[in-house]
This record gives structure tokens, sequence and C-alpha cells, in this order.
């Protein structure tokens, strides 16, 4: 039978600080913030009282700590604290005694945490029960270190780092390239209102990275199929259309059978799920990816059509923002680079300027992201008169690591494509 408490460490452990008062702070930073860090319920009472007294500045004597003790339990008997304060003559072992009690506080954790799953794998989807399981499993191993890290140690590791892995995940844009620098553990909001291109930037941005990296795409807004269309197209340059219609052209269908090799050699690193999922769930859909091959950049495509949870308004502000913070969780967690795609609010096309500003995304929950971009095209709001047509601007209007500006990309039409502008380029527009 597996332990998962010990009482007389328990008991060590409320001496100790009863002894000696000053030992709390060092406690406190290794117990976990919990109701219940103590199995015994009167310890853990008598242990909250502790804390209530030093919180309010109160000296206390073995009196004072009963009289107070018993406010939270009647129970607690004044002979009970005396033999818990003989337990332990000293608070000198109190760090040992608190690491062995948060030691047991996680056996139960994870043990209760397999009972429930075991309970509800019959009547809970798989995927929920998994994630919880994950969710503990994770819980423990972000605060089984019972110490700080040291800073030297970690300068060491980053400078190791440098030279043996590429840290930078290019975008495959010259020019937004200089302007921004991604790496695994952001998160970065790409926005854009409706017929920008904003999918077809997310698949093209994955196109590119998938060059030295491994993307995992989540379409939660169009088949995979029509990604596979889009996809096509962008290598090919063709009319996607047509493609779609069927009707592609000879020098069309040329086109497409010079670039197939490319499908291999870039698209093979590129995983796609076309499901709506939750948060939860594309945390477990990266785990179970990762058992088997890397995963450097995760796509959501977009926000605003992921799962939420049961009775709640998907479009909800409390949700979006929740689902982005839990995203951005996610990427630090997991160690990827998170790309999220999200609808823009309505009300910017009430303003004579259309370019969008960091207010269009504000229920976003922008403040939780590393780097927010929007995807701009003059031409779909004033095809008459604007002097850029196919230009696309991509704006970065937050970049917590380096400088905000607005890099510009030629749009094309037929293939729903973007790429760098060339000097001849310029020269035409």
């Amino acid at each position: 039978m597996i332990k998962t408490y010990d009482l007389n460490m328990e008991k060590c452990l409320l001496g100790a600080l009863i002894n000696d008062p000053n030992q709390l702070s060092l406690v406190e930073s290794i117990l976990p913030v919990s109701e219940r860090t103590f199995y015994n319920t009167k310890y853990n009472n008598i242990y909250r009282t502790i804390k209530k007294l030093h919180e309010d500045g109160k000296a206390y004597d073995i009196n004072l700590l009963y009289s107070e003790a018993v406010k939270i339990d009647d129970d607690i008997l004044l002979s009970e604290i005396t033999d818990i304060m003989l337990s332990s003559p000293t608070g000198m072992l109190s760090e040992n005694y608190a690491e062995q009690v948060t030691d047991m506080y996680w056996r139960r954790n994870i043990t209760e945490a397999c009972h429930t799953a075991i309970n509800d794998v019959q009547k809970v989807d798989t995927v929920v029960v998994l994630s919880n399981l994950e969710s503990t499993i994770r819980s423990y191993s972000q605060k089984k270190s019972f110490h700080a890290q040291k800073l030297s140690d970690l300068a060491d590791i980053s400078w190791e780092n440098y030279a043996s892995e590429k840290k930078n995940i290019p975008t495959g844009w010259r020019d937004l390239d200089d302007l921004v620098f991604l790496r695994k553990g952001m998160h970065v909001i790409m926005g854009a209102r409706t017929s920008m291109g904003k999918t077809s930037f997310a698949i093209n941005l994955a196109t590119n990275m998938a060059k030295e990296h491994r993307p995992l795409f989540f379409t939660m807004e169009q088949s995979a199929s029509s990604m596979a269309d889009c996809y096509v197209s962008q290598i090919s340059g063709i009319s996607r259309f047509n493609y779609m219609k069927g009707t592609l052209s000879d020098y069309e269908v040329e086109r497409v059978n010079e670039h197939a090799h490319i499908w291999k050699e870039h698209a093979d690193n590129i995983g796609v799920y076309d499901e709506i999922m939750s948060p939860d769930e594309v945390r477990h859909k990266i785990i179970i990816e990762k058992q088997n091959n890397p995963v450097d950049v995760v796509i959501i495509d977009f926000l605003h059509s992921m799962k939420a949870p049961q009775g709640t308004n998907r479009n909800s502000h409390e949700w979006i923002r929740e689902a982005v913070t839990q995203l951005q969780n996610i990427a630090l967690e997991q160690n990827v680079l998170m790309i999220t795609v999200a609808q823009l609010t309505r009300s910017m096309n009430a303003r004579e300027d259309k370019r969008p500003v960091l207010t269009d995304i504000r229920e976003a929950g922008e403040d939780n992201t590393d780097i927010v971009m929007f995807i701009y095209r003059d031409e779909y709001y004033f095809p008459e008169t604007t002097d850029k047509r196919g230009v696309a601007e991509i704006i970065v209007a937050k970049n917590r690591h380096g400088k905000t500006g607005t890099v510009e990309l030629k749009f094309i039409h037929h293939s729903t494509a973007f790429e760098d502008f060339t000097d001849y380029d310029r020269g035409e527009l």
C-alpha cells in the first residue's frame, strides 16, 4: 500500500515552528499553498493558527496558541499542543520536516488524481481525464524544487546553449525577421479583420518555419483539406479559386507538378489537427506529439473558435482572456512558440483609418502575450483610391523583446501567398 502521509513528521514540523517561530518564513517557502497541506485535520488547523498569529504580528506561547487554535477547531486539546511542542525541541530541522510533509502532500494528490481518473474514465471524455492527470503531475514537477536556482548556474547554461542551439525561429520574411525575434516559450497573437488573409498568412508562416522547425497547426476555422488547398496554391503560385473549382489551366497543372517535391521537403514537418479544441485538449495533443516527434511551433487558427467550458459563452471577454492565459502557460510549460490567430472587433471599421491598434484586441488579453501583430490591406477598404494595391502591412503593435513598427509584404491575390518585396517590386509601386 502506498504511504501518503507521515503523522510523526507533521507533528515534528509543528513542534519546530512552536519552538522557533522564526522558521515559519522558510517553511512557508517550501510547503504548497493549500487548505489541506497536512493530512491530520487538527495539525492542519494548528498550522493555520501559527500562520495567522505570524501574519498579525503577534508573539505567542503555548497557551496563546491554544486559545487561538480552538477558535478554528474546538476539538484541539492543550495537552495535544504540549505533546507537539515536546516532539521537536528546536527548529533546526524544520526545513527537512517541511520537505517530507510536502512530499507526502503530493503523493496524496497524485494518488487521488489517479483514483479520480479510474472513476471518471467510464463516464467522462478521455481527453478531460488525461488533462486532469497531466495538470496534477505538471503542478508537482513545477513545485518539486525546494530551493531557488542560482542565477550564475542559469547563466552558465544560457551561454552553453548559445553555441549548441539556434534560439531564433525565423518567420521566413526578411524585413519581419529584422523587426521581431521569435523563440520557444513565447506567445504571439496575430490579429486581423475578416478577409485580410490571416489564415493564409498563418499557413504561409507554418510553411516558412517548417524549413528548420516542426510546427503543429490547429485549424479550427476550416478543414484540413481546405488548408491543403491553400498550401498547394501558395507553393505552386496558382489560382486558389481555380484549384478548388477544378478548372486549372495546363500551365497551372504543370506548375503544381513542378513544385510537388517541395511538399516532402517542408510539409512533412507540419502536423495538422482540424477539430475544435479547448486549450487543455491542445496541451494534450502537444504532449502526445512530443512522444514521437519534436514540436517547436504551435499555431492556433483561430482563438475565437476554441472550445469553451460547458455553459460558457465562447465569445465572452472573460473566456477569451482566460484562453489566452492558458495558451501562454502552455507555451512556457511545453517550451513551444505559440502563435494564436485572433479576430478583431468590428468597431474599427467605423474609424477613418482602418489600421488595427492594440485597443482592438484588448478583450483577447494582449497583456498576456509577448508580441501582437496585425495584418492590414488598404486595398480591401479603399480599392479605388489606395496606392497600396497588392501590399499587406504587418503591424507589430507590441513587442516585449524589441521594436514595434510596420513591415510591408507583397500579397499575391490569386494564390493568397505573402512574399518579401524585391527592389524591382518596390520600383513598380
